[in-house]
């Protein structure tokens, strides 16, 4: 045998082997560039965590001021739902009862006109009926006939009264309306003529008595005594030149016996603001007008003829029924038919408590026990004894200067100094002219 002759299988195995060699190679390539993507991906993969982990501190920080502002809203809910029931409550427990009684009296009135219609459906059904029975008997009964006939004419003369009366009275009734129609419109007419000449002339209704410009309010002189009532809107002026300036308008927010508050809607110019001594203007107020009020149904508190001298003690006056003239309808229980004549002739309806509420008003800028007030300046529109007596009968104190403590400064004229003192101390500062109207009719007492 050839020494050089190599078996095939040996061939075959190193063969064999090297191929394997390479496959494991290759293997450990491969496992190799896929072991350092892992690392590559678990320093990827770290790094995030860290950066999670940040924001999950963070996230965690912010948990209490978001579970606080949670907390927060559902309190602010659980107010808002008890607030909103609370208001619907109220608002059912006084609209409901009223709208209650309307509905029963309207309904009473349509069950009445409906029976009386069905009465009338069965009375006519009813005579027809009889009339044909007549007709059958009087073709049958030829020679009674003429008896029969002369029955059937008077019914049917009786239903024709019957029914000239129905007509009369539905006239009378059109001619009711009519009037009715009438008089709203000459109402009407009277008020936007008396409008159009306000307008043209625009007449003060009042005077601004103090004015704080900052906060948007001002007091004037007209109160509960002069029929001012809350939500009334007046146009603010005043007279330069020959000419009605319009400075603003104000709308009244509250009401006492002679003064009433009222908030600055609209201002024409903020450089010239409103001020004491300005005039308000209303095209259809009328203060000097009597207001007439009208009592029906049953009241709780007082009786009818107590109301009626409450009204004519503030200076109101109390008719039977309701007229075109009539202003206010005291409406008590049982007063339903009233109600609807009341909103079928545009009258205001009132309460007993609203009515309490408008004519036995409680003054509530009246000098009160223990104030400290102080004079300074010349009084030149009243008498200082007057003033003096005014305030003592009232349980005021006289203070001797502008001072820590004092309430109310009465200033006259000359009175910058003490003034400006009193404004630094925040007492109430009142001139002569507001002082007057406070006094009332003790402003003229010797």
């Amino acid at each position: 045998m050839d020494k050089d002759y190599v078996p095939a299988w040996l061939v075959t195995l190193v063969a064999l082997f090297g191929i394997a060699m390479a496959t494991g190679f290759v293997l450990f390539l491969h496992f190799h560039a896929d072991l350092a993507a892992v690392q590559e991906q678990k320093q990827q993969l770290n790094a995030r965590l860290v950066s999670l982990r940040g924001e999950e501190g963070a996230l965690k920080a912010q948990i209490p001021q978001l579970e606080e502002g949670i907390a927060l809203r559902l309190a602010k809910l659980a107010s808002k739902r008890t607030s909103d029931s609370d208001e619907t409550r109220a608002v059912k427990s006084q609209l409901l009862p009223a709208h209650e009684r309307a509905v029963a009296g309207i309904q009473s009135a349509l069950e009445a006109r409906s029976r009386t219609f069905n009465t009338l459906l069965e009375n006519t059904a009813r005579h027809r009926k009889e009339l044909t029975q007549v007709e059958q008997q009087a073709m049958q009964n030829a020679r009674s006939g003429e008896d029969e006939r002369r029955k059937l004419r008077a019914k049917i003369e009786e239903q024709s009264q019957e029914l000239e009366q129905l007509k009369r009275g539905h006239r009378k009734l059109e001619l009711e309306v009519e009037q009715q129609v009438k008089e709203r419109h000459e109402r009407v007419q009277e008020l936007l003529d008396r409008q159009d000449v306000q307008k043209e002339e625009m007449l003060s209704d009042g005077i601004v008595l103090q004015s704080r410009v900052t906060d948007g309010f001002v007091i004037i002189n007209r109160g509960v005594e002069n029929d001012i009532h809350r939500g009334m809107r007046f146009t603010v002026f005043n007279r330069r030149g020959g000419k009605n300036m319009v400075k603003g308008e104000v709308e009244v927010v509250a009401t006492e016996t002679r003064l009433a508050t009222a908030r600055v809607t609209a201002e024409t110019d903020p450089n010239d603001p409103i001020i004491p001594g300005d005039h308000i203007h209303n095209p259809i107020y009328n203060p000097d007008e009597v207001k007439i009020y009208v009592i029906q149904g049953d009241f709780r508190k007082f009786s009818k003829p107590e109301l009626a001298r409450f009204i004519e003690d503030a200076g109101g006056m109390v008719e039977p029924e309701i007229t075109r003239r009539t202003h206010y309808l005291v409406a008590g229980e049982n007063a339903a038919f009233a109600l609807e004549e009341a909103n079928l002739n545009g009258v205001t309806i009132l309460s007993e408590d609203k009515l309490l509420a408008k004519v036995r008003t409680i003054d509530h800028f009246r000098i009160r026990k223990g104030m400290t007030f102080v004079m300074a300046g010349d009084f030149t529109a009243v008498d200082t004894s007057v003033v003096k007596r005014f305030v003592e009968t009232n349980g005021g104190i006289l203070g001797s200067s502008v001072s820590d403590g004092i309430d109310v400064l009465l200033a006259g004229e000359n009175a910058a100094e003490a003034i400006s003192t009193a404004r630094l101390l925040g007492a109430t500062i009142i001139n002569q002219e507001q002082l007057i109207h406070l006094m009332g009719s003790s402003a003229s007492s010797e």
